[in-house]
């Protein structure tokens, strides 16, 4: 179950795109076609391979998030299952993990993009499965 603040999410924005790189920050104008447009990369968490969805708007996106990958690989194997709660669920990595261990995930995050990755990120892994 993903749960997102209020937000709206009827309008449309044209924004400037920071790219973080090793040597420099760099800024883009992605156009309204690149801004849409959703991409699933392989990543590798200890022994799971799992499937992440981003675009421009997202948080990390085209970047490593290291906390995530911290988060994601301390995630206990559920025994039993249990419930886990999912705060600032970025691209869904540490949701997708934590539904791979066996929990149950109610992801949140305040940002519609990151939401909505999540959903991506969780439906990719489903279907990989």
């Amino acid at each position: 179950q993903l749960l997102s603040g209020p937000l709206h999410t009827t309008a449309t924005f044209r924004v400037a795109v920071v790219v973080c790189t090793r040597r420099h920050f760099t800024t883009r104008f992605p156009s309204m076609s690149t801004y849409r447009q959703w991409l699933v990369a392989p990543v590798t968490v200890g022994e799971h391979a799992l499937r992440v969805a981003s675009k421009p708007g997202v948080m990390a996106h085209g970047a490593r998030d290291e906390s995530a990958f911290m988060l994601a690989a301390a995630i206990p194997r559920a025994t039993p299952p249990g419930i886990a709660a999912v705060w600032q669920s970025g691209n869904g990595l540490v949701a997708a993990m934590a539904v791979a261990q066996g929990w149950q995930v109610r992801a949140l995050d305040r940002h519609v993009a990151n939401v909505e990755a999540t959903r991506r990120t969780l439906r990719a892994n489903a279907d990989a499965h």
